[in-house]
């Protein structure tokens, strides 16, 4: 019991053991890697995204404003992004007063996942998001929940089936928006990961039908596929 005229404080939890926490987790995930594979249904209506607490528009990108994207991404480099649009991946935008505050980018077809040194083969219908980014000052505005309703529509107009996500299991606040919002788990792979030598393997959760089917990064082939218990094995260099 706290003592009279004395208020009563929470001990913050120390930086050190933060800062382990974080260090383990890299570690660990250096050498071994899970994630979980959610689908969001377009071929069905969908609820309206409430509006966002932030006034923005929301578009497409084009190559004339990649300085803009790249003022809102210091950390990507033009051709990383100019080659994911040569390719046909497209990123949807949110703008605050003319400035990029929030983006995230879709793909169909064969499309790298660099967290599982892989490619994923989408059969067609599928269409995959993945790199959101949302501004520290603006995120819990419902960006990330506005733009992603943008992009699904849009997919959903020219006719696709699913929408999926591919999220690390340690990412636990995008794992809750999306299945907050009707996405769903279908199932994950997991990387082992260990002096050049990685293995992965796909797990589809039970009645959701076949995973989509993970290649060797840059490997011409289709690869074996993930719709069962399966592996794939390739050396890869770390990003």
């Amino acid at each position: 019991m706290a003592k009279a005229g004395r208020p009563l404080t929470l001990r913050p939890r120390k930086a050190w053991r933060r800062g382990l926490d974080t260090l383990k987790m890299k570690v660990v995930t250096t050498f071994y890697r899970r994630v979980i594979v959610l689908a969001f249904p377009l071929d069905a209506p969908f609820r309206s995204a409430a509006p966002p607490r932030l006034p923005v528009d929301l578009c497409i990108l084009t190559e004339a404003e990649l300085d803009a994207y790249l003022a809102f991404r210091p950390d990507q480099s033009r051709a990383h992004i100019r080659a994911r649009l040569e390719r046909g991946d497209r990123c949807f935008v949110c703008r605050h007063e003319g400035r990029i505050v929030d983006a995230g980018w879709a793909a169909t077809g064969r499309v790298p996942v660099p967290y599982l040194h892989r490619d994923l083969v989408l059969p067609s219908g599928d269409v995959y998001v993945y790199d959101a980014h949302t501004l520290p000052e603006c995120e819990g505005r419902g960006l990330y929940v506005a733009r992603n309703a943008f992009c699904a529509r849009h997919y959903q107009d020219l006719g696709f089936r699913r929408c999926l996500a591919v999220v690390a299991v340690e990412n636990k606040v995008p794992l809750a928006v999306l299945r907050r919002n009707g996405a769903r788990p279908v199932g994950g792979y997991t990387c082992l990961r260990c002096f050049g030598f990685s293995r992965v393997t796909g797990r589809a959760a039970e009645g959701s039908g076949p995973l989509p089917i993970l290649c060797a990064s840059g490997s011409p082939g289709r690869g074996a596929g993930a719709a069962a218990p399966s592996s794939l094995s390739a050396g890869g260099a770390p990003r």
